[in-house]
């Protein structure tokens, strides 16, 4: 049976899992599906059935780094990307895909580059498809070209709560306009 309430989706890795209150957006209860130390093809694949029983507004999703910094290429990485997307989202009906950046971790920063090159791609694959939307986050936690660590917690790679404060607050206005 299907559920007709919409919905959003959050998936992606475990910056998604660790998420303390997913934002809701114009209302919409969010679901949260993230998957700790998990790449691109993982995250798509260890989807919930269940999930192509919800009426999904829009899907959120961010990932990609654990890709990068196991040593894949931007290029490969966003390769991978788009056929997850193809493949994997085709069971599940939805409106709109957005895309996040990728954070400007400071435990991998001295993969700046990389971490640039594969948030371009994502700017390019949604310029190519016109059910996918960027949010470019990476600006909002850079300043004088490093990382703002304020926004991360111990580890360095994930956020803490004042970082998912801001990070939300993005998503909310992006969706605004």
């Amino acid at each position: 049976m299907t559920d007709s309430t919409p919905k959003n989706l959050f998936i992606g890795s475990s910056t998604i899992s660790q998420w303390p209150d997913l934002p809701v957006i114009d209302q919409k209860e969010p679901l949260s599906h993230g998957v700790y130390n998990a790449k691109i093809p993982e995250i798509f694949a260890s989807i919930p059935p269940q999930f192509a029983q919800s009426n999904i507004d829009q899907i959120f999703f961010y990932g990609g780094g654990n890709d990068l910094f196991s040593g894949e290429s931007a290029d490969k990485a966003i390769k991978r990307l788009e056929k997850a997307i193809d493949e994997a989202l085709s069971a599940l009906s939805y409106q709109e895909l957005t895309l996040l950046t990728l954070l400007p971790h400071p435990r991998f920063y001295k993969q700046k580059e990389t971490i640039e090159t594969y948030n371009q791609g994502l700017t390019e694959l949604a310029n190519n498809k016109d059910d996918i939307h960027v949010i470019d986050i990476y600006p909002h936690f850079i300043k004088d070209d490093h990382p703002i660590e304020a926004f991360f917690s111990e580890d360095k790679i994930h956020l803490n709560e004042q970082g998912y404060a801001l990070l939300e607050t993005l998503i909310l206005k992006e969706n605004r306009e």
